[in-house]
């Protein structure tokens, strides 16, 4: 994540800043190039979601912006009706050399041709040594964040609603 100026407030706001692939576009069908083009590889140029650009200012078609030293040009806005649109996405190798992180990987998305297809790549990976990850599909992935969500706001509802269960109690005593 990086910081960038949000809307016409004076502070910042963290910007998820993804790398990613040209495959990313056949993976992901549904984001559409809606202004500018695609980034090219190789370059600090950057495509930017319709959502991060409605939230953040500096964002539009042909600025410039500026994160760990380096200038990244945005020539290109993107739709996907998910999440991703509130991110900006570049070239993965340009960020790693850029940001000095060569060959690092946080996500790795892959398509398979069948459902039993993720078994056999998961034990596969998981039983070679070198190899250090964890292996969810994408769904018990967002799945898994929206449950530590849904926990927290469990908590704090039943938090209130003691409360609020202590003042009518002592509210009706008085």
């Amino acid at each position: 994540t990086e910081l960038l100026p949000k809307g016409q407030t004076k502070g910042g706001a963290n910007v998820t800043l993804r790398g990613v692939e040209q495959m990313a576009f056949t993976l992901r069908p549904e984001v559409r190039i809606v202004a500018g083009d695609r980034f090219k590889p190789g370059l600090r140029e950057a495509i930017v979601g319709k959502a991060a650009q409605s939230q953040f200012s500096g964002v539009e078609l042909g600025a410039t912006v500026r994160f760990r030293g380096a200038d990244w040009k945005i020539v290109g806005v993107f739709e996907s009706g998910d999440a991703h649109e509130s991110e900006l996405w570049v070239d993965i190798e340009t960020a790693q050399s850029s940001f000095g992180r060569p060959n690092i990987y946080s996500t790795l998305v892959a398509q398979l041709q069948s459902e039993g297809d993720f078994d056999v790549m998961k034990s596969a990976l998981l039983s070679d040594p070198r190899m250090k990850i964890e292996l969810t599909r994408e769904r018990a992935y967002y799945s898994a964040q929206s449950d530590q969500s849904t926990k927290a706001i469990r908590i704090l509802t039943t938090i209130i609603s003691i409360i609020m269960g202590l003042g009518a109690t002592f509210s009706a005593l008085n």
